[in-house]
């Protein structure tokens, strides 16, 4: 079937770590009739620590700098293809998750290709490093272009997958690493962004989707990434 229960294994995947410290999860309700259809992981501090480490070890390497912009943009037309030979498959998973008609789904997943794609040709127009004229000839300058560093995205359940692709297709565009913490009430689209990212030429770490539910007081849930 298409939509399986997230086992542990699939935890360790959706965090993108080489091993995950807990192995707790919360259940996905469908709109459509209130039943359980499967489960994601529910991501603990430690789990946001390792994964906070894992970006700035992405920010330290040469993945992030200027010179590497091309490298970035071709993972971002990767995602961008991915995205179109899945549509189908994702617009039926974003409707099982939120709620909202395949008709509307189909359009915000073609939304996501558009923006992936825009940022793939824009990012080597305005990201590579950029002469400075000097009146003496003595002196070079460049403009060098720098990422911002760890980008922490929260993302809504009524639009997941579409105010994803907003917030982490420009940041990955500027050598930018993403923690991207979808809303518990949607976020499969968003974790299936997070294998695709990988397939497609992302470094561990670039990219990892959190998942978890509300604060209810215990280490996990959405407070992690205040």
């Amino acid at each position: 079937t298409m939509l399986r229960t997230v086992s542990h294994l699939g935890r360790v995947r959706a965090l993108g770590f080489s091993r995950a410290r807990a192995a707790s999860a919360i259940p996905v309700y469908s709109p459509r009739d209130g039943k359980v259809f499967t489960e994601i992981p529910d991501a603990t501090v430690a789990d946001v620590e390792a994964a906070v480490e894992a970006a700035a070890s992405v920010q330290a390497s040469g993945w992030s700098k200027a010179d590497a912009v091309d490298q970035r943009a071709e993972s971002l037309l990767g995602i961008a293809a991915a995205l179109t030979e899945r549509k189908d498959e994702l617009a039926e998973l974003e409707s099982q998750d939120c709620g909202k008609p395949v008709s509307e789904t189909a359009g915000d997943i073609q939304m996501c290709i558009d923006v992936f794609e825009y940022m793939a040709e824009l990012a080597p127009k305005m990201l590579k490093p950029s002469p400075i004229a000097l009146p003496d000839g003595d002196f070079r300058s460049s403009i060098v272009p720098a990422a911002a560093g760890v980008v922490g995205a929260i993302t809504p359940w009524n639009y997941p997958l579409m105010q994803a692709a907003a917030k982490v297709a420009p940041a990955l565009a500027a050598g930018c690493s993403v923690l991207l913490k979808p809303s518990p009430l949607a976020s499969l689209t968003c974790l299936k962004l997070g294998e695709i990212g990988r397939e497609n030429g992302l470094p561990e770490g670039a990219l990892t989707v959190i998942t978890g539910g509300p604060p209810d007081g215990k280490e996990g849930g959405a407070d992690c990434l205040t």
